[in-house]
């Protein structure tokens, strides 16, 4: 068992929390895909509709439980106010989410701005009991209530993180050294455009030309290797959310037009020589950048600087499923979303959030989950599925969090919200998870699960019931700080 902790957990501010009630800031973050609306909605559901006694001789998987007999009550969704300028920050779609699990007719829409969910209730100790001083108080004699807020960041968006508290300079340097492998040919394509202008050779080199080649590089880095995290996010996900390209599709011509807010703001990284060789573009793109950043990216990276915690979710399915370049891409996109909260001015041994979160994060305030388990053909295969997760993320946490080899284990966890109903196999379902010490055979586990998720059979959920899940509660006890059992 692992006790949590929070940022709350200072002397004497159970007392604070048990008079005037709890707010807990959780910043919820992960790769594409990964799952991050239904997992929220779900949890949110659970919350609304709490009643762990119920379906009592069902699988414990369906059941929502605390662990201690707590129970959650008079829940209450908060909309508006998210304390973020210029309106940058949206209400979550909850509502829109649990009619679609009501419904049954298609998954929640993925979310394409980042947004907040917020909700209050009240946490009820059985019997009476719980911290003294809430039987002291004549408003808290069997509860406090507890105000929990979410910032839901969209995948894409986090690859512009490393904007924040840098110029343009410290961008375009930090990002051509260290994103390589997405921007490789417009590095070269630089390369080769300085040696010509140091030899003397007339060259053309303006807007347009830059934007079209770190475009066409961005695009073959998108479908041909399979890397998301391209940064302008722009060229992703628009100012007002909308998504490029559509679904599975690949890239089609028009990127370079949307490398910032619109086509009239663009900006790309410049090396040092071309900055200093062009620098009326160079400042061009300068106040470009810090538009982008002031209305993109500082909104979200503020509010996470006031977080309790931070869950982040990885889909290990898509990973293993898209075969060996995009398994390899996932685990490089996980580094780059972790990385990308790095302050750029610590030293590399420095933990990613500081300058992000208020105090130190460490391993008991950050959760790793390994989402979609419900994909799973037997509990063996769960057990083998975190622990691949484990082999491809273990290094990069190890550095992090500077633990030692089998410590990774108490940040891992792993969960599934709105899990089918059925108990027919579904054709999404991913069997065989090779166990440790086999090798991945991509051939093998390729085209076992469709591409693009289709609606499991039996999807649609009761009404007043939170969705079938699986470690869901898991989560809800470590963000409470309840005792939580890690998987």
């Amino acid at each position: 068992m692992n006790k949590s902790t929070l940022a709350t957990s200072r002397p004497f501010d159970f007392m604070r929390d048990a008079l005037k009630g709890q707010t807990i800031r959780v910043a919820v973050c992960g790769t594409e895909n990964s799952g991050k609306t239904v997992f929220l909605a779900s949890l949110a559901s659970h919350f609304e509709f709490h009643d762990p006694g119920r379906d009592e001789n069902a699988k414990d998987d369906v059941r929502f439980d605390f662990g201690d007999g707590r129970m959650a009550r008079r829940f209450k969704l908060l909309t508006g106010n998210h304390g973020s300028p210029d309106d940058a920050l949206g209400d979550f779609p909850y509502r829109e989410a649990q009619s679609a699990f009501w419904t049954g007719e298609s998954w929640p829409a993925a979310t394409a701005r980042p947004s907040e969910l917020a909700f209050s209730f009240d946490l009820r100790w059985p019997n009476a009991t719980g911290p003294m001083i809430s039987r002291w108080s004549r408003n808290s004699r069997k509860s406090h209530r507890v105000t929990m807020r979410f910032l839901d960041v969209p995948g894409e968006r986090m690859a512009d993180f490393a904007m924040y508290g840098t110029k343009f300079d410290e961008w375009s340097d930090d990002f051509l050294d260290k994103h390589a492998d997405a921007v490789l040919a417009y590095k070269r394509w630089l390369d080769d455009q300085e040696r010509k202008a140091r030899d003397g050779e007339t060259i053309d080199f303006d807007e347009d030309i830059v934007c079209h080649q770190y475009g066409e590089t961005l695009a073959t880095a998108f479908n041909e290797k399979h890397i998301r995290f391209l940064s302008p996010s722009s060229v992703r996900v628009s100012e007002g959310g909308t998504v490029y390209p559509n679904g599975n599709s690949p890239f089609e011509n028009g990127i370079e037009h949307r490398l910032g807010i619109d086509a009239s703001r663009r900006f790309v990284p410049l090396s040092r020589f071309w900055r200093e060789k062009k620098p009326e573009l160079a400042r061009k793109f300068s106040k470009n950048f810090e538009t982008y950043k002031h209305k993109l990216v500082n909104p979200v990276v503020d509010w996470m600087k006031q977080a309790h915690c931070a869950l982040f979710l990885v889909d290990m399915f898509a990973a293993l499923n898209r075969g060996e370049e995009a398994y390899e891409a996932t685990q490089k996109e996980f580094e780059s979303m972790l990385c990308s909260l790095r302050n750029p001015k610590a030293s590399l041994g420095t933990w990613i959030m500081n300058g992000i979160f208020r105090e130190r994060v460490d391993k008991d305030r950050v959760r790793i989950v390994v989402t979609k388990i419900d994909r799973a053909d037997s509990d063996e295969s769960r057990t083998n599925l975190v622990a691949q997760a484990k082999r491809m993320l273990g290094t990069i946490v190890r550095d992090i969090f500077d633990i030692g080899d089998k410590a990774e284990s108490a940040v891992f966890t792993s969960c599934s919200a709105a899990v089918t109903q059925s108990n027919q196999t579904s054709p999404k379902t991913l069997c065989s998870i090779p166990s440790e010490g086999e090798e991945l055979n991509f051939e093998n586990l390729r085209g076992s699960m469709n591409e693009k998720e289709a609606n499991p059979p039996n999807f649609k959920t009761p009404k007043k019931r939170g969705p079938r899940h699986s470690g869901l509660d898991r989560i809800a006890r470590f963000l409470l700080g309840l005792k939580e059992e890690i998987s």
